[in-house]
């Protein structure tokens, strides 16, 4: 069972706030008076999947990556194996905790934080 499942036609034409603090999201139709500061980023779509470009600072490299948005995993960002082997990530981060996630098929996914 999964829920919070929706198209990705959802958002089209939306400004989206996410308001971490308060745990929750806004659709607005265009952009709120009271925003002075904001990130517009573009939503990329790649099959039944959604990406941002972002970026991470590892020491003193600047990696790009596109990240998915996965609405069923509350962690933080998730780095691909292939992502996370090319550029060493294992010999240069720290390893806090390991977990496993299943997916709605139950495939498992190692995941170290």
């Amino acid at each position: 069972m999964t829920g919070g499942k929706f198209g990705l036609s959802f958002f089209e034409g939306k400004i989206v706030e996410l308001n971490i603090d308060l745990g929750f999201i806004v659709l607005h139709e265009k952009l709120p008076s009271i925003v002075s500061i904001y990130e517009q980023l573009d939503l990329l779509g790649e099959g039944a999947f959604l990406f941002l470009e972002g970026k991470s600072r590892v020491d003193t490299s600047v990696l790009s990556r596109r990240f998915l948005i996965h609405t069923g995993y509350g962690g933080t960002i998730l780095y691909d194996d292939e992502f996370a082997n090319q550029n060493k990530l294992g010999e240069q981060l720290k390893t806090i905790s390991e977990k496993e996630l299943k997916d709605a098929y139950g495939n498992v996914l190692k995941t170290k934080k």
